[in-house]
């Protein structure tokens, strides 16, 4: 590392940590000022909307301050983000798919107590930290789809990366779309139209001007907010649970509140309580848990974290600073879902609602502007700089990745309002349509020598095809899936009945002419293979790619000792094996 290089990487570290600090100060200075207010009677939506519409205008004022003309710093930040800021910004964007999925019961047909969510997202990171950070930050490439061409030694495989990149973020980036302006309008009572506009406007705020820059910078004041919001709620909403009055003299809520987050953030002894088990439930979950750990562990916007890194190691405990960060989080994630929701927010108001909203909106941003940064680098360095114009220099690049980033928020927007969102079951969509379309090819060009370019292009197909097909079918043609795709009911882990009677549905011609399926029809989601639910469809598509890749590398030819040497190479500490 030259001298230049490490004073480029200390000044990085030194204004990340300026905005981490002076984020933090100002938040903590606005919840006092508006907790004096709320005692002076001042209107609940006047300290509610502050809550929200203060930290959303910093996220845009950090962007628009680190905004670029480099090409460089637009993609991966230099590849200079420190590992312990890179983790932080990795606890943000985790953040989203937690509140989602863990806010939503409706996850599986019988009540479920959301461990399957929490393993499934947090373990990722493990395996995101032994499989595949370090070695795809050692082979030096741009982006994901870079990783497979340079690994494969094919554009073809880039441009299948490509489409699966596109299309589990835009699918992810609309359900979160639309998940800030239900966050926004349910918990504030704010217009929907006005918060579907200001959400567009912060993603693209934080995302334009400086590209992986500002969307690592805001990610920090996003994590700032995220916890501090967090505490805030778990303090304020405790606090209100004890009456002094009643107590005596000496009793402090607060002081009570404090130990019950020492007991929820597992520093004190948890009161006794049953925890109940069924291993129907348990066996239900593991599709979904396998689903959200492989998809976290390959979506594309948590992989570029690690490229843009100083190096493997750095890419490495960055994924350990993520879980470290990630923690507090989930253990007050259950105070921040309980007073999100409809009538416990309307009814507290202020800052209880305030703190719901930002605290919301912000998870949803983090990670949505994330997403659709990947998509605007996918297409100007993969599509455009390698297959399309590889003679292009640095400045059209950029001009087309711009263009790209608002091409994108644009479309992830006229999704979100124009077509019927199902929020929950998208997030689930996006993480197994990634597991299913990266996992195998990414872990096999880590790990196998012998994967060959014909498996990885067959395997991208045979997982990533398989998995849309199951979904599109299940959700959309259900009818044609019990008719010609031997789909059966799914079964109530509960008792073990069906969800829904087949037959009788069949017989009824207006579901039968329903297609495609509403949101109504009785057979939408409920039908499939092997009592598998849709929201882990990548089950199929893994094991489709896994097999695929396998048993052609097998029929194919063994590559020469050279061309092993230096896909090993990618193992080797401080490695630059296929710098693409």
């Amino acid at each position: 590392m030259t001298t230049g290089q490490a004073s480029a990487r200390r000044e990085v570290a030194d204004q990340l940590g300026r905005i981490c600090g002076i984020c933090a100060v100002g938040f903590i200075a606005l919840l006092a000022v508006l907790a004096m207010l709320d005692k002076m009677a001042v209107a609940k939506e006047i300290s509610g909307g502050l809550l929200l519409f203060v930290p959303l205008a910093s996220y845009a004022a950090i962007g628009l301050i680190s905004r670029t003309a480099s090409l460089f710093e637009f993609g991966l930040f230099g590849r200079s983000v420190p590992a312990a800021f890179a983790g932080m910004a990795g606890g943000a964007e985790w953040m989203s798919a937690a509140v989602i999925l863990g806010a939503a019961s409706a996850l599986f047909p019988t009540a479920h107590d959301g461990r399957a969510v929490v393993i499934g997202l947090t373990g990722g990171y493990i395996l995101l930290a032994v499989l595949i950070a370090p070695f795809l930050r050692n082979s030096g490439a741009h982006t994901v789809p870079d990783v497979l061409a340079a690994r494969y030694a094919s554009n073809f495989a880039r441009l299948l990366a490509v489409i699966v990149l596109i299309a589990c973020s835009l699918i992810f980036a609309i359900a979160l779309i639309e998940g800030a302006v239900v966050i926004a309008s349910r918990a504030l009572g704010l217009d929907p139209n006005v918060a579907f506009y200001l959400a567009l406007v912060v993603i693209l705020l934080c995302a334009l001007p400086g590209g992986m820059r500002g969307v690592t910078a805001t990610q920090i004041a996003q994590y700032v907010v995220l916890f501090l919001g967090c505490v805030a709620l778990f303090v304020i909403s405790e606090s209100q649970r004890f009456d002094a009055s009643l107590a005596g003299p000496g009793y402090d809520p607060v002081i009570q509140a404090l130990k019950a987050m020492a007991r929820g953030l597992g520093l004190a002894p948890p009161p006794p309580r049953p925890l109940p088990f069924r291993m129907s439930e348990a066996i239900d979950s593991l599709p979904l848990i396998l689903c959200l750990m492989l998809g976290t562990a390959s979506f594309p916007h948590i992989l570029t974290r690690s490229l843009a890194t100083p190096g493997s190691d750095e890419a490495r405990a960055s994924t350990a600073w993520s879980l470290l960060f990630i923690a507090p989080l989930l253990a007050l994630l259950p105070t921040f879902v309980r007073l999100s929701s409809e009538d416990v927010s309307r009814e507290l108001g202020g800052m209880i609602s305030g703190l719901a909203a930002a605290v919301g909106v912000t998870a949803m941003l983090a990670t949505a502007s994330g997403l659709l940064l990947a998509v605007a680098n996918a297409f100007g360095h993969d599509v455009w700089h390698k297959m399309l114009a590889p003679k292009a220099g640095s400045g059209s690049r950029l001009v087309v990745a711009r263009l790209m980033l608002v091409g994108a928020t644009a479309l992830a927007a006229y999704a979100a309002a124009t077509e019927p969102i199902d929020v929950v079951p998208m997030v689930a969509w996006a993480f197994s349509l990634a597991a299913a379309g990266n996992f195998p090819a990414l872990a096999l060009a880590v790990w196998w020598t012998r994967a060959t370019t014909t498996a990885a292009i067959f395997g991208i197909i045979a997982g990533f095809g398989l998995s849309l097909f199951y979904l599109v079918v299940s959700r959309y043609y259900p009818q044609a899936g019990v008719s010609y795709f031997g789909m059966t009911a799914l079964l109530d882990a509960a008792d073990g009945k069906p969800l829904v009677n087949v037959a009788q549905v069949l017989a009824d011609p207006k579901w039968l002419a329903d297609v495609p399926a509403s949101a109504g029809n009785p057979l939408a989601s409920k039908i499939g293979w092997f009592n598998v639910d849709n929201l882990a469809c990548g089950v199929f598509g893994l094991t489709a790619g896994f097999v695929t890749m396998i048993v052609i590398s097998l029929m194919s030819k063994r590559r020469s000792p050279d061309k092993r040497a230096r896909i090993d190479t990618l193992r080797a500490p401080h490695s630059r094996a296929m710098s693409g």
